[in-house]
């Protein structure tokens, strides 16, 4: 698991968890106003500064 995390307000989601929530990764997308996080892998999702 390697991802890039930034050091101010930095928001990291396990993508497990958003599935157990039934929130879907657009619905994130959506939320944080962006096309895309900051990183991703298999298990975590990495937003910046906000």
């Amino acid at each position: 698991m390697s991802i890039e995390v930034t050091f101010s307000y930095g928001i990291v989601i396990r993508q497990s968890a958003l599935t157990a929530l039934g929130i879907t990764r657009a619905r994130v997308l959506e939320v944080f106003e962006t096309d895309r996080p900051i990183a991703e892998d298999s298990e975590l999702l990495s937003f910046g500064p906000s």
